[in-house]
């Protein structure tokens, strides 16, 4: 007998203007495997998961560092606005790091950047520039694998139409792993914002028998994960919480991750994951350059001030001298 599927129910009750947030009892019932199955695609087939659960210890958003707890990998994530200026710096991270995904958004390449430019040596490079026939810059997203890792696109989901996202699976002995990539610039249409909604849902329906990892900056302020409720006037914001909250979709960043001076700083970037124990920590760095976005750089950060101890430590007199006074002769 074939299983029926219930209609979708939305997670973020909305009247009007006013804003509905969701319980903390709400939250643990809808976001997890023993809360009622109601984010199953149509013509999507129930099967059982194989293969082991993935985690990724993140760093920040913007740069974000994860560590994938059963794979055993590390991965990074972060905002360049423009990588040319500053891929020697990411280079040198991914050496430093032994990352094996990366994933960066905003790379703001164009046709005229060759990929020789922006490879970096040991990895598989899957570049998404922004269309061509665009004024606008920015955009654009470049996701890294390592060269020892099986991975190839998964053409059904680039061919979704959605702008700056790249989608890749890693397979090989006990890894079964679908990677996603997603830029939404602030200005998206209302039919971009409608194609990444159906992007995820073929995302999650095509990654039902495999670990999911999606990364991306999505330009919504206005949601809020960590109290589950959505400022109330942005429609495409509200559209996108439900929808991930309808797949059940874990979100593993709680920390803003971009600071701007003057204004408020605010979560554009999230990690999703299907289930909560994937990614066992979210570490937030330093941004690459001169990038308004949170880097993971963690590690940075400490070795920056283990050196700047020791050379206190090494130079840095403890004893106050006093120098003597010179006598002045009447």
């Amino acid at each position: 007998m074939a299983q029926s599927i219930p209609p979708p129910r939305p997670h973020c009750e909305r009247k009007g203007d006013t804003q509905r947030t969701i319980t903390r009892n709400e939250k643990k019932e809808r976001h997890g495997r023993n809360g009622p199955n109601i984010g199953r695609t149509e013509n999507c087939e129930e099967a059982p998961r194989t293969g082991p659960t993935k985690t990724c210890d993140g760093r920040p958003v913007e740069s974000m560092d994860v560590t994938s707890k059963y794979y055993g990998w590390k991965c990074m994530y972060t905002n360049a606005n423009s990588l040319m200026s500053k891929i020697d710096e990411l280079r040198q991270l991914t050496v430093n790091n032994d990352y094996y995904i990366v994933g960066v958004t905003e790379s703001w390449a164009t046709v005229n950047v060759a990929d020789s430019e922006l490879k970096i040596d040991g990895f598989t490079m899957f570049r998404q520039d922004r269309p061509h026939d665009t004024n606008m810059k920015g955009g654009g997203v470049i996701l890294y694998v390592k060269d020892t890792l099986t991975c190839q696109i998964i053409p059904e989901l680039m061919n979704c139409d959605f702008h700056d996202s790249v989608w890749v699976r890693i397979t090989g002995q006990q890894i079964n792993l679908v990677v996603g990539l997603c830029y939404r610039s602030p200005t998206s249409t209302p039919a971009n914002n409608d194609k990444l909604l159906q992007v995820l849902d073929k995302t999650v329906c095509k990654a039902r028998n495999e670990n999911l990892l999606l990364l991306g900056d999505f330009n919504y302020p206005v949601i809020d994960y960590n109290t589950f409720s959505v400022h109330p006037g942005d429609k495409a914001a509200a559209d996108f919480f439900d929808k991930t909250l309808y797949l059940f979709l874990y979100q593993h960043v709680n920390e803003p991750t971009r600071i701007r001076q003057g204004q408020k700083p605010s979560t554009l970037d999230y990690i999703f994951t299907e289930e909560d124990v994937l990614i066992v920590g979210v570490n937030y760095l330093p941004p690459l350059g001169k990038s308004d976005h949170c880097k993971d750089c963690n590690e940075m950060w400490e070795s920056f001030c283990e050196k700047i101890n020791t050379t206190v430590s090494q130079h840095v007199p403890l004893r106050k001298y006093e120098t003597p006074r010179r006598k002045v002769l009447g």
